[in-house]
């Protein structure tokens, strides 16, 4: 099977594996969301915050060191272990007797008894990632899946028991402890992998040689995705936070869902091409076929934010709609230029990599700083505007290592954006209309799906035949053809 077939292949296990999971742990957090007032359910938020920014620390670049390697070697795979562990525990005790009492004395004691509650999960995160590099490698994405898929059925399900019992934020923290360590359990078991504890120095070179910009740039992606949510819980407190989160969450789950698994294997698949003009072909059919699929699915989802958050997590969140709304258009430049880090980790452009997100991340923190303080609405409105802005420059640091026409990228995905548009708009003057006649907010929210799942490939039949129909062939050939 050639390598773009592996890769299809593998992203869309990791989609089906991703959009399983994410639906799973959505389910915990709607009901978590009613059942706790806000500001608890923003201090759980807080404390969840601090341990996801450890874990990006921990996961920065050491599986895309082990997936890129041209061979899997047995002394360097327990170096690599061992370093992980240390790292870990030195993260754990940093937030168990720091970060923990911080927040205890200067933030709420709640909070700082949840980061010393989820001290221990760095290391079970740290445990598993070579084991997962393996299968990774391995392109055993099904098994990967299924891995995944059952540690999060059975610890979703016993974090909704003990919230229903009334566990409240206790339930997660149970929930997380349960689902890492059958991750761990079933990684090992499955990847085949033996370690023995021992750090060679010359592989510690290596590997931090290779994470160092990757670190960075992790540390850097975290605080753009999260300075919008850590400044609302500074600035506007915990309920502000939680309304945002819960707006930031539906997000998530679209892009976990989409464009994140096919970002996963851009490493795996792309660091196996030589040919420059060969990447560049690939990046545009790839982010073309990625638009088709995704493009609709956010704008479908600003078009009925309301009812959706309504259903999903209640009346008290109903301002979280808005803000959904508002995100939902960050699809347009972001999905263009989404894959190009690991695009130039592929091709061993680690600190450019870096260099390119710290562009990305000054520019959101200066619009977000300065435009927090006018509201969540106008700070969400004017980090979707910079980045639009950005674009352009994004590509022309990228072009200096990889060449991928911006023009000719714009013009294979042209057609998508415009029937996803005219679908939004739709889609929402029909919602302003069906109010009136439909009460049920869940029924009109069917109803306006099955409008928008009707329009999209009307508009693109009726208005773009002979794009779409080329479209859909590059979906089947990238995902479904299987022949080598």
């Amino acid at each position: 099977m050639s390598i773009k077939k592996k890769g299809a292949k593998g992203s869309l296990w990791a989609s089906a594996t991703r959009m399983t999971v994410s639906l799973l742990d959505f389910a915990v957090y709607a009901y978590l969301a009613r059942v706790l007032p806000l500001d608890i359910f923003g201090f759980l938020g807080v404390g969840l915050l601090v341990v996801e920014f450890v874990n990006a620390l921990v996961n920065a670049g050491i599986n895309q060191n082990l997936i890129q390697r041209n061979k899997w070697e047995s002394n360097y795979v327990n170096s690599t272990f061992s370093l992980i562990l240390l790292t870990c525990l030195g993260f754990s005790l940093l937030i168990a007797l720091v970060a923990g009492p911080l927040a205890y004395f200067l933030y709420s004691p709640l909070t700082g008894w949840i980061l010393f509650a989820l001290a221990g999960i760095p290391i079970l995160g740290g445990i598993e990632i070579v084991f997962k590099a393996k299968l990774q490698r391995d392109f055993r994405n099904k098994k990967l899946s299924q891995i995944y898929v059952v540690a999060s059925l059975c610890s979703s399900c016993l974090t909704l028991v003990l919230a229903f019992i009334g566990w409240g934020v206790w339930s997660i923290i149970v929930g997380k402890y349960v689902n890492s360590l059958l991750k761990i359990t079933l990684l090992h078991t499955s990847s085949g992998v033996k370690i023995k504890l021992g750090i060679d120095r010359q592989h510690i070179l290596e590997l931090w040689q290779f994470i160092k910009p990757m670190v960075g740039a992790a540390v850097l992606t975290f605080f753009n995705d999260k300075t919008t949510n850590m400044l609302t819980a500074a600035v506007l407190g915990p309920a502000s936070f939680a309304i945002l989160n819960v707006a930031k969450k539906a997000n998530r789950i679209v892009s976990d869902s989409t464009i994140s698994p096919i970002n996963s294997m851009m490493v795996p698949m792309f660091s196996r091409i030589g040919d420059s003009s060969a990447i560049s072909g690939l990046y545009i059919r790839l982010v073309t076929v990625s638009t088709f699929i995704v493009i609709p699915i956010f704008m479908g989802l600003a078009a009925i934010a309301d009812p959706f958050v309504t259903i999903a997590f209640g009346d008290k969140f109903i301002e979280s709609a808005e803000y959904i709304t508002i995100m939902s258009f960050t699809i347009f430049p972001a999905i263009l230029s989404w894959y190009l880090p690991n695009l130039l980790v592929a091709k061993g452009k680690t600190n450019v990599a870096f260099k390119l997100t710290l562009f990305t991340l000054g520019a959101n923190i200066l619009v977000s700083v300065s435009t927090i303080w006018f509201g969540i609405s106008t700070m969400l409105i004017s980090v979707v505007a910079v980045n639009f802005l950005l674009l352009p420059l994004r590509f022309k640091i990228v072009n200096e290592y990889v060449d991928v026409d911006l023009r000719k990228l714009l013009t294979s995905i042209s057609p998508q954006y415009i029937c996803a548009l005219l679908m939004f708009v739709s889609v929402y003057l029909v919602k302003a209309e069906l109010r009136s006649y439909i009460g049920n907010e869940i029924v009109l929210l069917m109803v306006l799906i099955s409008v928008g799942g009707l329009l999209y490939p009307l508009f693109n039949f009726i208005i773009f035949k002979k794009h779409t129909i080329k479209t859909l062939y590059e979906v089947k050939s990238i995902f479904l053809t299987h022949k080598t």
